[in-house]
């Protein structure tokens, strides 16, 4: 019935504008049901046509994610300079490594022949800066009055003892500082790796949902050209049947040609945002990899994501790597003010040692058991070499702490104005869906009009292309939704690729297991 009534409609409107067309209606209906019928049969065909088959294997954000945390550059340099500084530590804990020296001194000739070898041991150990030693000695032959000490018994003379600092050096010294040192550093290096990731991977977050977007616009332009072209065929077929001019058909090729660059255009963006992105997509061994159009997801929507509260972010900030990475730089610089303050202390160390001897035809006071006990006290006069490195460590610190402070109100100032962001596009995206609903009714009702006979070309594009334009905006707000929720995701930490949100609660780990738990003495 309907379809009568609009034949009927479009057979008057001709005939006000062309009353000759009176008299050749009934030659004219025929045409018209023709027209109709062959534009249902397109309708049809177009609806029902199977889809060409493609190897779908969209790129998801989270496996692009996954892809540079493994094979990204400059994450694994950063993972290297990890590696590096535990070298360092393993040299610094050379510096406590036993050692074992021998002498030997022989006079096989001459007035006194002799000969004579000492063979000792020292063991440094990190508590309290304690050192063991021990020996053994065997002196044989004539010696001068002036060398009798290298004489022993026949057996040799066997020794251990220990030496303890009371003051200087005791919490503290330079070798166990360097040890420290660079097990902060090795905490230091893991949190620069942190700051690393993160900030790789916003530059790879914006550069996927830029390729993202890039695509969706050439398919809303794709098919905004095909809307042209289908309209097309059904000029043409007017065209033969007599119901349309030659300028209505010369003037959609013309939108056709319009179309088609904007096409061109998009698909040139998309090309270049897809290179942009292989920056950051590699291969196991590190070459770029191009994504294809077939691999753009089809359902990657920030709507769809789940939000975390803004409370629970903004309480986080304190985790983010940056501020962490501070804090043990800081750490560092207490070691150097500890150690500082350590010169400052007057040198006073304590030695006990026991002796031996075993065998006959030795030295007779040395045949019974010997105790020995040291003292060796050192005070530096003016201490300005220590002052000054006490100094330069205080200004130090309070620089670290002015640029944490510095850096927590900047974090937490983009984390604020995203949330915001976040926030405003929920509602943007509610208002752009609600103004595609319209647009789309309207761009409808112009096409039913300029079919009807009711309404021009122009009027039709410029509905369509309003259309168009408005889903654009849907495209560009629901990607900054996306973006702006994926940066949050990974703003504080790249725990989002391990759990669901972005809150999880942090794990103490020992950094290095120092012997006899030395480095809990230390208030750092």
């Amino acid at each position: 019935m309907a379809f009568h009534l609009r034949v009927a409609q479009w057979s008057q409107v001709k005939q006000l504008k062309n009353p000759s067309i009176v008299n050749a209606r009934d030659d004219m209906l025929p045409r018209v049901l023709c027209i109709f019928i062959t534009l249902f049969f397109v309708g049809c065909n177009v609806a029902f046509a199977k889809p060409k088959h493609t190897n779908y294997n969209p790129l998801r954000l989270r496996t692009l994610l996954l892809n540079v945390d493994k094979n990204f550059p400059q994450i694994k340099i950063a993972r290297l300079r990890i590696q590096q500084t535990k070298g360092e530590l393993t040299r610094s804990l050379g510096s406590f490594d036993p050692s074992l020296s021998t002498e030997t001194r022989s006079s096989p000739i001459g007035g006194y022949v002799s000969e004579y070898v000492d063979s000792s041991i020292n063991v440094p150990t990190l508590m309290n800066g304690l050192q063991f030693f021990g020996g053994y000695r065997n002196g044989q032959g004539d010696w001068p009055v002036y060398w009798q000490n290298y004489l022993t018994n026949s057996k040799g003379e066997y020794r251990a003892g220990f030496s303890l600092p009371i003051f200087r050096n005791r919490q503290i010294d330079k070798q166990r500082t360097d040890l420290w040192t660079q097990a902060k550093r090795i905490a230091v290096n893991k949190r620069e790796l942190g700051v690393t990731k993160l900030t790789v991977f916003q530059g790879a977050i914006t550069a996927y949902w830029q390729w993202i977007q890039a695509g969706r616009q050439y398919k809303a332009f794709c098919r905004l050209l095909s809307l042209a072209n289908k309209r097309q065929k059904a000029i043409n077929i007017s065209m033969q049947a007599g119901a349309m001019s030659q300028l209505v058909m010369v003037e959609n090729k013309q939108q056709i040609m319009q179309r088609k660059q904007l096409v061109n255009q998009s698909k040139m963006v998309l090309k270049q945002t897809a290179r942009n992105l292989s920056i950051y997509y590699r291969d196991t061994n590190g070459r770029p990899i191009i994504p294809t159009i077939h691999q753009l997801p089809k359902d990657e929507s920030g709507s769809e994501k789940k939000y975390i509260s803004n409370a629970q972010v903004i309480e986080n900030i304190n985790k983010h790597p940056g501020l962490r990475r501070l804090d043990e730089y800081a750490k560092i610089v207490k070691l150097n003010r500890d150690l500082a303050k350590n010169d400052l202390e007057p040198l006073l160390d304590i030695s006990a040692s026991t002796s031996k001897q075993y065998g006959i035809n030795g030295y007779p006071l040395l045949l019974p058991q010997a105790a020995l006990i040291g003292i060796n006290f050192k005070f530096p006069m003016f201490q300005r070499e220590a002052k000054g490195r006490l100094i330069a460590a205080n200004s130090e610190l309070k620089q670290v702490l002015n640029e944490k402070r510095l850096l927590y109100d900047q974090l937490k100032i983009r984390l604020s104005n995203l949330l915001i962001a976040k926030d405003t596009l929920k509602k943007q995206l509610t208002y752009i869906r609600q103004e595609l609903k319209f647009a789309s009714q309207v761009a409808h009702g112009e096409n039913s009009k300029f079919y009807a006979g009711d309404s021009s070309l122009f009027l039709v594009n410029q509905r369509e292309q309003t259309v168009t334009q408005v889903e654009l905006n849907l495209i560009a707000a629901d990607i900054s939704l996306a973006q702006t929720i994926s940066t949050i995701d990974f703003f504080i930490s790249t725990n989002a690729l391990k759990t669901p949100t972005v809150i999880e609660k942090s794990k103490t780990h020992t950094i290095f297991p120092l012997p006899f738990k030395m480095r809990d003495k230390l208030n750092i």
